[in-house]
């Protein structure tokens, strides 16, 4: 009859349980929780105040009005149609202003990939660049990334994610997280008795008596993962640093010099964030820069997250590990961001150029120049042909093959192949 009841009694410790026994090491699931940063005055304050909104048309207007590209290929009414498709979504997807009661600021209608309620800031990036810039004349298509400038802190950085009202939101992703109590655990005395008799049953018994004497000990457990959900969340708090070149990107056809020079002081300064909280300062891979798996933007990148449960595998064999000190651990760096880096800094050189501050566009350029090189040196694979995320040394490369490694293209960071000029490899680039 014991052994009948134990049948039925084991699964329903299963469903009620959220720590599973093994050995010394547990796994403990958090579900997925956000943090909303509340906004302060201070915010924006390297971006002067807005201009008058300019009110968004439709589609159809700004066809007609010649605002807009108009495709023009022969044989091919499948591309012509899809283009028509790609202009009309962009048109529908405007979103109305919104104004921020922490700073009294106004951002105007803007673009908007509308993924969700929020606003992300790669998304707004990569919209400047892309529909954006040929909308210029039509719509407001800077009101997407003033709605980040507006709210960038006097430390230089700018939100991955923040709500329609302004204030920062930032996400734990939920995961199963690896822990070990200080002690082992000890069934209660009372209960030692039922654990007598078959090996199989004492197995399984023992096992969710585990489970269900560590239910008891939750504060112990929250304790230990809430140092880890902060360190999760600042660590994935920014989103690639593509503004600089999307300004640009829009430039060369708006040629809105007003617009450069409203924006350069915020760039200036997410750039000092960025080489401040980004770029490793010491070790082999001193000059590179690094992030994490939500910060990239790609958010499944398979290399980003195996890299995260190898900090977590290692951690948890410490001998205190209460919690993953990934803040002194930077000495593993990402190829995606120090692409985009490159990008960056080219960006910067040429803003700089074109406001008539040629110093400063020099000393972009050495930064860009340097940092390809790095890239290059470092996390370029000859066997695999391939570019890779390195960790510790630039011998440790994780040759996991991902999307990010294009990067290399559109950054014109890859070097010509034997028999193959630089202007063949921009034109790839360009065409990527």
């Amino acid at each position: 009859m014991m052994m009948k009841r134990l049948k039925y009694f084991v699964p329903f410790l299963l469903a009620c349980s959220s720590v599973v026994f093994s050995a010394d090491l547990y796994e403990y699931k958090v579900e997925q929780s956000y943090v909303v940063i509340e906004g302060n005055s201070s915010q924006g304050s390297y971006f002067p105040a807005n201009p008058g909104p300019v009110q968004p048309t439709s589609y159809q207007k700004a066809l007609d009005s010649h605002q807009i590209p108009r495709l023009t290929i022969t044989g091919e009414p499948g591309w012509i149609h899809l283009n028509e498709i790609a202009w009309k979504t962009f048109y529908d997807h405007i979103r109305e202003p919104v104004s921020y009661s922490f700073n009294g600021r106004e951002v105007p209608a803007r673009p908007s990939s509308q993924f969700s309620d929020n606003e992300y800031f790669w998304d707004q990036c990569l919209i400047k660049a892309g529909f954006a810039r040929y909308a210029h004349r039509d719509i407001n298509t800077r009101g997407g990334l003033d709605s980040f400038f507006s709210v960038q802190h006097l430390s230089g950085f700018i939100p991955r994610e923040i709500l329609s009202d302004g204030r920062e939101n930032r996400l734990f992703p939920g995961q199963h997280l690896l822990l070990r109590l200080d002690s082992e655990p000890v069934p209660p005395p009372e209960m030692l008795n039922v654990m007598r008799g078959v090996n199989a049953v004492y197995n399984i018994v023992t096992h969710y008596l585990y489970s269900i004497y560590y239910r008891r000990q939750k504060s112990q457990i929250r304790q230990q993962v809430q140092p880890l959900i902060q360190i999760y969340t600042e660590e994935n708090k920014n989103n690639p640093p593509l503004a600089a070149h999307a300004e640009w990107q829009a430039f060369l056809l708006s040629r809105d010099t007003d617009r450069l020079k409203r924006v350069l002081h915020a760039l200036r300064e997410h750039t000092r964030w960025l080489e401040s909280q980004r770029q490793i300062k010491e070790g082999e891979l001193k000059g590179l820069f690094w992030q994490r798996v939500m910060a990239s933007g790609m958010d499944n990148l398979p290399s980003q997250f195996q890299h995260w449960k190898a900090f977590q595998t290692e951690a948890a064999g410490l001998e205190k590990p209460d919690y993953y000190d990934l803040l002194i651990r930077k000495n593993d760096a990402s190829f995606d961001i120090s692409a985009q880096m490159k990008l960056h800094y080219d960006a910067m050189a040429n803003i700089e150029a074109q406001l008539n501050y040629p110093e400063n566009a020099k000393v972009w350029q050495t930064k860009s120049d340097r940092l390809k090189s790095l890239i290059n040196q470092c996390m370029w694979d000859d066997e695999y042909r391939f570019y890779f995320n390195v960790n510790k040394s630039c011998n440790n490369k994780d040759q996991t093959y991902t999307l990010s490694g294009y990067w290399a293209l559109y950054a014109n960071i890859a070097n010509p192949l034997p028999g193959q000029s630089d202007a063949q490899v921009s034109e790839v680039s360009q065409s990527f």
